[in-house]
């Protein structure tokens, strides 16, 4: 998947999920300050960090299933959702 594709569908969740991205690309210096891993999507601009405007565990549960029908790798890490590529 291509970064605008990519980004295509995490607007398309947000329009469903309203929300906004709190982290998407990062530099390495800002990945390595956040403790993200060597190989991590966002190095490359295919993860994105979202909190929803309702965090609420069922609403979030319901936003990690859309986005893997969306064909994203999603994880609900309590206090947002991470938005990967699918590989």
């Amino acid at each position: 998947m291509m970064i605008g594709d990519f980004a295509e569908q995490v607007h398309i969740l947000l329009t469903i999920f309203p929300g906004s991205v709190t982290s998407g690309f990062r530099s390495q210096k800002r990945n390595q300050d956040v403790g993200g891993g060597e190989s991590s999507w966002h190095l490359a601009g295919l993860a994105a960090d979202i909190v929803l405007d309702n965090m609420s565990e069922p609403y979030r549960i319901k936003c990690v299933q859309r986005a893997k029908r969306m064909n994203l790798d999603a994880f609900d890490e309590g206090d947002h959702i991470h938005i990967e590529v699918n590989n």
